[in-house]
């Protein structure tokens, strides 16, 4: 078996059930030479591209390609392990060390001809674009909900409200606004009041611009963009904190703060969050609601620290 080297001219027969090349060596020029290349993988050359040629029993009119390599669009500098994918215009796909990484170089990037699909991500998944669209409904919380935003968004808007003191003739009255005690109603009346205090504490609300974050991740909810009043609460940001007294008091403030949307509802006159540390590693928060007819109800919390900081939570009512 006779090996040798040679230079892809750029002609090459992609049509059948094997790539064809042609390639000049200092010999000669050959067109129609076998590439071998492996199952599921398949490229189109450069001009150019060095390959390696076998002569198999040293005939050179039964030659096969098995290496080929560009060396100005090469991608180097790979670490033990990593794999990737690329072309020569600057796309790729690495199987990096700690992390996959799809380089599109400016180009789209499409996925076709999917029945389903799922991304499984542990913590979260983040879209920094200024634009989502979607052609389709869209449904939060899918496993327990079936109602979509766009059901929810009609709903709402064929809602209405009783005008009073209508009068004949050429009178004209607006419609009167939103009756913040009356939609309250469920709140007033009943247990929602827990879920709502619950969900509030313990989701994340987006941080201020002055919190001091880990990451620089402020979190909070793509729908609170734009809005004055935000969900959630900044407890999350004291995970990383060492406990101390001026801990204490910022996990009172941010509950406050999580739950006044309760108050300028109406559903609650006021709330009251008190902290207690309990040496080394326990924080005690209670919350006082007030609720207008002056009924009182508290929710309690333990946080407990860890060796590295963090902090769980528990619940007892």
């Amino acid at each position: 078996m006779m090996v040798g080297i040679g230079r892809t001219t750029g002609v090459t027969d992609d049509a059948g059930t094997t790539q064809k090349l042609q390639y000049k060596s200092p010999f000669d020029v050959r067109g129609d030479t076998l590439r071998m290349t492996e199952f599921g993988f398949s490229s189109g050359l450069p001009a150019g591209s060095d390959v390696l040629i076998l002569s198999l029993g040293g005939d050179r009119s039964n030659q096969v390609i098995v290496a080929t390599n560009h060396g100005s669009t090469r991608y180097g500098n790979l670490k033990p392990g990593e794999t990737v994918i690329y072309d020569a215009k600057g796309k790729s796909v690495l199987l990096g060390e700690d992390k996959l990484t799809v380089k599109c170089a400016g180009q789209d990037i499409e996925v076709t001809e999917a029945k389903n699909a799922t991304i499984t991500a542990s913590v979260k998944i983040r879209l920094e674009t200024p634009l989502v669209e979607s052609t389709g409904d869209i449904v939060d919380n899918c496993d327990s909900n079936k109602v979509t935003l766009k059901e929810l968004r009609e709903a709402y808007n064929e809602h209405g409200h009783d005008v009073k003191n209508v009068q004949g003739g050429d009178s004209t009255r607006t419609s009167e606004k939103t009756n913040k005690e009356e939609d309250a109603h469920d709140l007033l009346s009943g247990d929602d009041i827990g879920s709502s205090v619950l969900i509030s504490l313990f989701s994340d609300r987006r941080a201020d611009a002055d919190d001091v974050t880990d990451d620089g991740d402020r979190r909070g909810w793509w729908g609170d963009t734009g809005e004055d009043i935000l969900l959630g609460s900044r407890l999350w940001l004291l995970a990383r904190s060492v406990l101390s007294r001026a801990i204490a008091r910022k996990a009172e403030m941010y509950a406050e703060e999580a739950l006044a949307w309760l108050v300028s509802d109406g559903v609650l006159s006021s709330v009251i969050a008190t902290s207690r540390i309990v040496w080394p590693d326990k924080l005690y928060l209670t919350i006082l609601l007030i609720r207008p007819d002056g009924n009182k109800q508290e929710y309690k919390f333990e946080w407990l620290w860890g060796d590295n900081n963090a902090v769980s939570a528990t619940y007892a009512q």
